[in-house]
């Protein structure tokens, strides 16, 4: 259903959810009751207004008050990952629906490409909401996807892409993990995700310029420059996996070898490092960074070298990247980023050469890549319906690649 110029104004002033009276809309919009009146009966007959109740002004009369429906539709958003998938569902006004997830845990076999409990697992979750939302909450408007790798601007339904070297056709992922016919499907680099949920509703609220940098398995950073994503020329922004690493060299057959830098940094590698030195040591060497830092906390003398040695390498990675953005703001996030441990350190090294950065852990955790995901559909769903005059969206002037499931 087309909807006219005056109910679309009338929408954008509900579609955040407020409940308005019939007078402050006219008041708001400069129109007349009866265009304001017009225009509510159309969106109630397109099912997207409904009156949600009524307040007595302060003569004594009651108005009634208008908001968005219920059933006006939703969005979804998945975070795909190598080792794990969450899906979060969020109204059209932006209110959370709930989230799930799925994790296979660490193990390296599984970051090889999708496994086929990964995939299931999505079909699982997708299904799983699409059946609990859709009769209460009208259509799936649109999707988000968040990749574990680049997302090239030119992607389209057809196109292959490399899932750690593994190649996946598009629209085999979409229609295996369940995305219904025709829904608009936006894919997007995990990260850049996780900065759009820090944006929305994380650390970075009302921070026009932001660095979100990812440090775990996986090493990347998602850039907010003046208030939108920065996703590059070819969509590769903030991509830092293989930055060259020249502050810590590795030695082989004689030769100096510079790593790309998740190569060093990433927790794998760092834990590989400490296995190889841990033969003279009288306990069990740790099996994750969590575990490293702890002992470290506890004071045990190698634990503490490597930590500080890993805290020194993520200051350096931070520093390199603020010294090119310039940002406000740094939020760590990851799974070893985030830690209470790492955080203080990194930002006191940050501020030793520049006081004027704030450097704060993700609010967000582990669900904010799928929670920015759904940011993503949902502003998309938004400008769709409300067009970008009136919707003024903090999507990247080069949107994330937009496909049709």
């Amino acid at each position: 259903m087309e909807l006219s110029e005056s109910s679309l104004e009338l929408l954008n002033e509900l579609i955040t959810g407020e409940s308005v009276a019939r007078p402050e809309l006219s008041r708001r919009l400069s129109v007349t009751a009866p265009t304001v009146g017009s225009g509510l009966r159309e969106l109630q007959a397109a099912g997207l207004v409904v009156q949600t109740g009524a307040q007595k002004g302060p003569m004594g009369r009651t108005a009634a008050l208008f908001g968005l429906s219920q059933r006006a539709g939703w969005v979804l958003g998945v975070d795909f990952g190598s080792t794990q998938v969450a899906v979060a569902a969020r109204a059209l006004n932006g209110a959370s629906l709930g989230t799930e997830q799925y994790s296979v845990g660490l193990a390296s076999e599984a970051l090889d490409g999708p496994t086929n409990d990964l995939i299931d697992a999505a079909k699982e979750l997708v299904t799983r909401l699409i059946e609990k939302f859709s009769p209460t909450h009208g259509n799936l408007l649109s999707v988000g996807i968040a990749l574990p790798h680049v997302v090239p601007n030119d992607m389209d339904y057809d196109t292959f892409i490399s899932w750690d070297g593994n190649p996946i056709r598009v629209s085999s992922l979409l229609e295996t993990i369940g995305i219904p016919s025709g829904v608009p499907v936006l894919l997007e680099n995990n990260t850049n995700c996780a900065a759009l949920a820090e944006l929305a509703e994380g650390r970075a609220v009302n921070v026009k310029n932001f660095l979100y940098l990812q440090i775990g398995v996986r090493i990347g950073a998602g850039i907010v420059s003046d208030g939108r994503l920065h996703r590059g020329a070819r969509g590769a922004g903030g991509e830092l996996a293989l930055l060259p690493f020249p502050f810590a060299p590795a030695e082989s057959n004689g030769e100096s070898i510079t790593f790309g830098l998740e190569q060093h940094v990433g927790s794998e590698s760092l834990m590989r490092r400490v296995r190889g030195a841990w033969s003279l040591e009288a306990i069990d060497a740790p099996r994750d960074v969590k575990e490293l830092f702890a002992l470290s906390d506890g004071g045990h003398r190698l634990s503490r070298e490597f930590t500080e040695r890993h805290v020194q390498d993520v200051a350096r990675v931070a520093l390199t990247v603020v010294a090119i953005l310039d940002p406000e703001l740094v939020v760590l996030g990851g799974g070893v980023g985030q830690s209470p441990v790492l955080v203080p350190q990194v930002r006191a090294l940050v501020n030793a050469l520049n006081r004027d950065i704030e450097v704060v852990p993700s609010l967000l955790g582990d669900r904010g890549t799928a929670e920015g995901a759904a940011f993503l559909a949902g502003e998309f769903a938004r400008v769709e319906i409300l067009g970008e005059r009136r919707y003024v969206s903090t999507i990247a002037a080069k949107r994330s690649t937009i496909v049709m499931a």
